[in-house]
């Protein structure tokens, strides 16, 4: 009778237990379903990531080098500063800021070639951001202007006097030798003035064709091929650098007037006015 009686009350327990353990699921499942779905709606959905832009494609300057040689309409666009412009460019290229860049557009079916600096990233990354939203055809130089320079292609320097590579380049003829050219001069003969156009208007050698230094690299093919060349300036530096520009043009029959006496009456040759 008491083992009865001690069962029952085990089975009253179970029974009780199982109730609270379906009461507490079931309310768990309440919960979930009154304030699970107020949960996900009030939570922003993930959004897919968004690609990067991708970048304008490079040319090696093996390939650039070739379509040059083949004539192909290029349009040579340098980003950097005019400074560094000046100081040494790829021949027949522009000038161009990233200011000025939005509005500039290039000749029609030319396609752009983009030349920055490798060490100025932040003026490539500006540049592209700009060409992203241009529709013409437009490459990158691969490497910068620093890879033309190390694979050993042409570029038109400033000419600096202190520079072993562009002493190198000009052969100099002195006032003398250009007197006795004057006396007996040879039927190709080109006395080339670089001087700035005032400075020209000022004194000038008699006869002289007048290209100033600035335009030299535009204007170039204003001199007859196999001409012999005697250049000169207002100075012996700006001689020196129209030397030097010419040389970079594949110009070899070019020689640079030596001194800084050439414009002075008492220097023995014909100057004008």
């Amino acid at each position: 009778m008491r083992d009865s009686v001690t069962q029952e009350k085990k089975n009253a327990r179970a029974v009780l237990v199982g109730g609270i353990l379906v009461l507490l699921v079931g309310g768990y499942f309440i919960a979930r379903s009154l304030y699970g779905n107020a949960d996900e709606q009030s939570s922003p959905v993930a959004e897919a990531p968004v690609p990067d832009e991708k970048s304008i494609p490079e040319l090696s300057p093996d390939v650039i080098r070739q379509k040059l040689l083949n004539k192909e309409r290029l349009t040579l666009v340098d980003v950097r500063g005019q400074a560094d412009f000046e100081s040494e460019h790829i021949p027949g290229s522009l000038s161009v800021s990233t200011g000025a860049l939005p509005s500039f557009a290039p000749e029609e079916s030319s396609t752009v070639i983009i030349i920055y600096s490798a060490r100025d990233e932040s003026t490539r990354s500006t540049t592209e951001a700009i060409l992203r939203q241009k529709s013409y055809p437009v490459f990158m130089l691969g490497g910068g202007i620093e890879s033309w320079k190390r694979t050993g292609n042409q570029l038109i320097s400033q000419g600096d006097p202190n520079s072993f590579l562009d002493q190198s380049k000009v052969t100099y003829v002195s006032v003398a030798e250009l007197i006795q050219a004057y006396a007996n001069p040879p039927s190709n003969l080109i006395i080339l003035d670089v001087q700035a156009p005032q400075a020209y208007e000022r004194a000038h050698l008699r006869g002289a064709v007048h290209i100033p230094l600035k335009e030299l690299e535009k204007r170039a093919g204003e001199l007859p091929a196999g001409s012999n060349i005697i250049v000169y300036g207002e100075n012996e530096l700006t001689s020196f650098q129209g030397g030097v520009r010419l040389s970079d043009m594949n110009i070899f029959t070019a020689k640079t007037l030596s001194g800084n006496d050439h414009l002075k009456k008492e220097s023995g040759l014909p100057i004008e006015p």
